[in-house]
């Protein structure tokens, strides 16, 4: 019967550590010194039990009633219980920490990987967004001045959204527990204009802008208390000089950079509609373009009034900074800005309102009475007359006008 407990104990053990999958390398690897000396003491006592089994006279108690009942047996069974009553959550722990030890291997690679799809130092906006975005449109000028406060509330609400899906999916799975999602971003917009023709009275431009951004925030590792197989351990396990090691403080992993489109950001900004005559103007780099008045006018912006259209026209000097390194109908096409069939339009009244200023400054700037004569003479050279309209722009009275007008036909005669 003694023989038979031993070994029905002995197989409890042996389901015991078959049911955790432990190889003695795992028990070597995973068992801390005290436990093994512990392991080692519970085994000592097995054999001391098994051995006064075998000698009954090696017991030191011989009384009738202890040998009746075979105390030897007593012991055995008693050492017995001790044993595997200590081994089977030391084998819980070991399982546990093997588990952890594994995932952590794995994790490890994830991290690593992670690493690589962040920055390691911070970079410059402009420099950035000109490299990642590739749009003609983009002239390095700040152009965040065309939107208002309203505007970048909600664009600021939905960016934290939009970026934190992004970054959960570069993410691993098995990270995500250890990495906070940040309710922030360093960010900054990047509106960029398109535009259209249109009639307000005056022939117009409708600028509107698509709106993008570039997102970036700091992503750090950080320790978690997690329960494993009964047991508490601090996640994640980082990979050392010594072997792994538990991550006792945050730790940065790098800078995750995004940039947003206009289709993330739902970012398309209606701005201002803006006559011909000013924007003009704005692309040859004119502080006060003809056909326009100065109202008000501040470092930031400078507004104008523009005759026969209602209202005024607050003009950032950002914005004029950016139409004048545009600088023409032709370089706004080639960028993406308008299209050729609206540049057509713009072209044909830019040369209707260059006309029209050419007249008004002959009008308002009188003449020397030879000046008129000559000018006279060349109008009459291109195929004018005397009733014709740029004629009777130069301010000859109708005699004095007809009396060139024979003199000239004498001199062609002469010729």
């Amino acid at each position: 019967m003694i023989l038979k407990c031993f070994r029905d104990h002995g197989a409890m053990i042996e389901q015991e550590v078959a049911l955790y999958r432990l190889t003695p390398e795992d028990l070597n690897a995973f068992v801390s010194d005290d436990e093994l000396t512990e392991l080692a003491r519970n085994k000592h006592r097995i054999g001391r039990s098994l051995g006064v089994c075998i000698d009954p006279n090696a017991g030191s108690d011989n009384a009738p009633v202890a040998a009746a009942i075979g105390f030897s047996f007593v012991l055995l069974q008693l050492d017995l219980f001790s044993l595997v009553e200590y081994v089977r959550p030391l084998l819980k722990k070991v399982c546990a920490r093997k588990a952890v030890h594994e995932s952590s291997v794995y994790r490890n690679q994830q991290i690593v990987q992670l690493n690589l799809q962040l920055e390691r130092t911070l970079k410059d906006s402009s420099s950035y967004f000109k490299a990642e975005i590739r749009d003609k449109r983009f002239t390095s000028h700040n152009l965040e001045c065309v939107l208002s406060a309203e505007d970048k509330g909600n664009f600021d609400g939905l960016l934290v959204e939009v970026a934190n899906k992004k970054l959960q999916q570069l993410i691993p799975k098995d990270l995500r527990q250890f990495i906070d999602l940040p309710s922030q971003y360093y960010r900054r917009y990047f509106p960029l204009p398109k535009a259209s023709y249109d009639f307000e009275g005056v022939p117009c431009i409708d600028l509107s802008f698509d709106v993008f951004a570039i997102a970036y925030t700091e992503v750090w590792l950080k320790p978690v208390k997690k329960s494993f197989g009964g047991c508490e351990f601090t996640l994640p396990l980082l990979k050392e000089k010594e072997g792994l090691a538990p991550l006792k403080e945050p730790k940065f992993l790098g800078y995750y950079y995004l940039i947003l489109s206009p289709d993330d950001l739902d970012g398309y900004v209606s701005w201002r509609i803006i006559p011909l005559v000013l924007l003009m103007g704005l692309l040859n780099g004119e502080t006060r373009p003809s056909g326009t008045t100065v109202t008000s006018a501040s470092d930031d912006q400078v507004t104008y009034q523009v005759e026969r259209f209602e209202e005024e026209v607050e003009i950032p000097t950002e914005f004029a900074e950016y139409l004048k390194s545009v600088g023409s109908v032709d370089r706004m096409v080639r960028a993406g800005i308008i299209s050729e069939r609206v540049a057509e339009i713009v072209e044909g009244e830019f040369t209707k309102i260059q006309n029209q200023q050419s007249v008004s400054s002959t009008e308002a700037t009188p003449l020397a009475r030879h000046n008129r004569k000559e000018r006279a003479f060349e109008l009459f050279n291109c195929g004018k007359r005397p009733s014709d309209p740029e004629v009777k722009a130069l301010g000859i009275k109708p005699n004095t006008v007809y009396r060139y007008y024979q003199d000239w036909k004498k001199t062609r005669n002469r010729t």
